[in-house]
């Protein structure tokens, strides 16, 4: 059956459980018991490649680090164990424990807690933190330090492109593959920022062997629905990628199909990963919730779960990390390790115990205080970090661009924009298209999106400049427009149709500016442009909170947008970091100059006229290259004298004391305390 959930958004197909195993089933007790034999085979499967694994890694390590590998083994082979005795007493105890029955059978559980408690972590990493923001979404990772991924495949987006984020910030360089029929209508290639890798959009969406789950799918995605061998070759031949390090999994109940079929040959379909983040579903999780309350919570949706956990045993991955969604879908994470990488990465973690930098992993700025306010506030604005990448066309999009009232609406929105560009300037360049799209979309770009809506471009003049440059992390990151002047005194060619595009921007980023150096004092232009010799006009600038960043990019608008919008990610990811050094900079500065005058002072007082041995100190005149004298008293003064002499007349005086005379700062680096009136 098919349900319309979120919204409308999409069309997600949850049947209710195969009744394969229930009593009404006049075969169900056979039923269970080749359940129960067909995991046990698969489990056996499990350890014979873990046997074969260990074999080979013996010859490949010391003589000393052998009963290290037996002992790791010996924990894998304690997980096959574990998962074997919780599924045999599942399967023997019955239908009751996901049934309500009378209070003193429950005591204070439930059978939601014996439905989830059944998949748990049978194995543990050395260490499993979860990265990215404290929110529904985010993933943990096994031995994260010892992940260097290049390609990634994300299945199923569910418009949450919060993983794909977190990986290319982790791992720069990465290419992800992301596949969804339900979100995407085309296939696009997309880069990052520059050096941080690409992203492959595919429109397709998995499926088993067989066909039949497929056509439970509304008619226009059928036909869009492949095999995972399908993807794999699909995309070696495509885009050169010959298998994934990192596999990420959301695919709404799919995954018992596509999986059964992945684990025919684990080596064909998995050669080379070692991790898998799956979002594990009930049979029915939609379907079953809306007509009997349960969520898909029946025997039948307990033994295949356990039968999905079994296959994934079978191919050698273990569960090892699991986090329970407690809102209405019934589905938890699962974070699925390769056995053969556990054990190196175990080992590595012995080799490197006191080489690793601490904490491990380094606190990320992903994680940080100051990221969570960025994104808070971003989601306080309806706006939303983790959108997907540009050019791509979401659900979402489809929603706001497409439909009848959409096209009515685009058709407007273009309409405006045409008029604008026509009461702003005839003049348009044919390589620039003024439109930077909707800014709750995509089409400007992967990275973080506007920070808030400002309405107005601001004039920057020398006030305005000194503002910006002193205003502190709210400025950060800021965006100016500066016109060159030229010749003719006149507009250059392109300036008069930037302006309405940057009027727009002006609506969708926070402190965006423009400047026109003819008009400006003469002081703004320079500090800006600095040294360089662009041969742009008119040039486009980000503050970073330090220096004036020239855009070099693309001349489009959707590529400037793009990178306007990785300067806000970075600024919200590392404006705690950049407060920490700005802070320490200062300190440092301020530290600076009062050694240079404590150092000032000391060479003051030590210099000596060549004549006599009461010769006096010598000091800087305010002509150029002249010293004068300075008078100086050598012996030692009262208090009541200085007061006399010094204070009562206010005349300045220096006083040099020895370090063992301490003041409330505490005595001086130099063995000298100074003191001044």
């Amino acid at each position: 059956r098919d349900r319309n959930c979120h919204g409308g958004s999409a069309q997600w197909p949850h049947t209710k459980a195969n009744p394969l195993y229930t009593l009404d089933n006049d075969e169900w007790e056979t039923n269970r018991e080749d359940m129960v034999a067909a995991s046990a085979w698969l489990l056996w499967r499990g350890m014979s490649r873990l046997q074969d694994a260990v074999f080979e890694m013996l010859p490949e390590v010391s003589p000393r680090e052998i009963d290290d590998v037996m002992l790791l083994a010996r924990r894998a082979l304690n997980s096959f164990e574990d998962f074997w005795r919780q599924l045999s007493w599942t399967v023997a105890y019955g239908e009751r424990q996901v049934e309500w029955r009378v209070a003193e059978e429950m005591k204070e559980y439930g059978p939601d807690t014996n439905f989830w408690l059944k998949f748990r972590p049978t194995l543990s990493c050395h260490h499993s933190p979860r990265l990215g923001p404290e929110l529904g979404g985010a993933k943990a990772w096994c031995n994260e330090a010892f992940h260097k991924p290049k390609t990634v495949l994300s299945l199923g987006s569910g418009d949450d492109f919060t993983y794909e984020h977190l990986v290319v910030e982790k791992w720069p360089g990465v290419t992800i593959v992301t596949a969804d029929c339900f979100q995407f209508e085309k296939a696009v290639t997309r880069s990052f920022e520059e050096g941080m890798g690409r992203m492959v959009v595919l429109p397709v969406c998995l499926t088993g062997e067989s066909r039949e789950y497929a056509d439970l799918q509304p008619p226009h995605l059928a036909d869009k629905f492949v095999t995972f061998p399908a993807l794999v070759k699909e995309v070696r031949d495509k885009h050169g990628v010959d298998h994934f390090d990192l596999v990420k999994a959301n695919i709404e109940a799919s995954e018992y199909t596509v999986f059964a079929h992945v684990f025919r040959d684990p080596d064909a379909n998995l050669g080379g990963t070692a991790q898998i983040n799956m979002e594990v579903h009930r049979m029915g999780m939609h379907d079953y919730l809306a007509q009997k309350g349960f969520s898909g919570r029946d025997f039948n949706s307990l033994l295949f779960l356990n039968l999905l956990f079994a296959h994934f045993l079978s191919g050698g991955f273990h569960p090892v990390f699991t986090e329970k969604w407690h809102d209405t879908n019934a589905a938890q994470d699962v974070v699925f390790v390769n056995q053969t990488w556990w054990v190196w990465s175990e080992l590595q973690y012995k080799h490197q115990l006191w080489t690793l930098p601490f904490p491990d992993p380094p606190l990320s700025t992903s994680s940080s205080p100051a990221f969570a306010s960025y994104l808070a506030q971003e989601h306080a604005g309806g706006r939303d970090p983790f959108r997907a990448p540009g050019g791509t066309m979401t659900k979402r999009e489809e929603r706001a661009g497409k439909g009848k009232d959409g096209k009515k609406k685009k058709k407007k929105d273009k309409a405006t924009r045409t008029q604008t560009r026509t009461t702003t300037t005839t003049t348009e360049p044919p390589d620039m298209v003024i439109d930077i799209g909707d800014p709750s979309g995509s089409s400007g770009g992967f990275a973080a999106p506007p920070q808030a809506s400002q309405g107005a471009v601001q004039t920057l003049d020398a006030k305005g400049l000194a503002k910006l440059m002193e205003g502190g992390p709210g400025f950060v990151p800021s965006f100016v427009m500066l016109e060159l002047p030229t010749s003719t005194g006149s507009d250059c060619k392109d300036c008069g149709a930037m302006r309405a595009f940057w009027n727009m921007v002006g609506q969708n980023f926070a402190n965006v500016w423009h400047v026109r150096c003819q008009d400006a004092d003469p002081t703004v232009c320079p500090n800006i442009v600095g040294a360089s010799q662009p041969d742009a006009n008119p040039l486009f600038f980000t503050w970073d909170g330090e220096e004036f960043e020239l855009y070099a990019g693309a001349k489009s608008p959707d590529a400037l947008v793009q990178s306007m919008r990785a300067a806000v990610a970075r600024a919200g990811l590392l404006g705690a970091q950049q407060q920490q050094r700005r802070k320490e900079k200062r300190r440092k500065d301020t530290r600076s100059r009062k050694q240079q005058r404590e150092d000032e002072m000391a060479a003051m007082f030590d210099m000596r006229a060549s004549a006599g041995s009461h010769g006096q100190p010598l000091r800087k005149s305010d002509g150029p290259g002249r010293w004068e004298p300075m008078p100086v008293e050598s012996s030692e003064i009262s208090v009541a004298d200085f007061v006399r002499r010094f204070v009562e007349p206010g005349i300045p005086v220096v006083l040099r004391a020895p370090a063992k005379a301490k003041t409330r700062h505490g005595p001086s680096r130099s063995g000298t305390e100074w003191l001044r009136w």
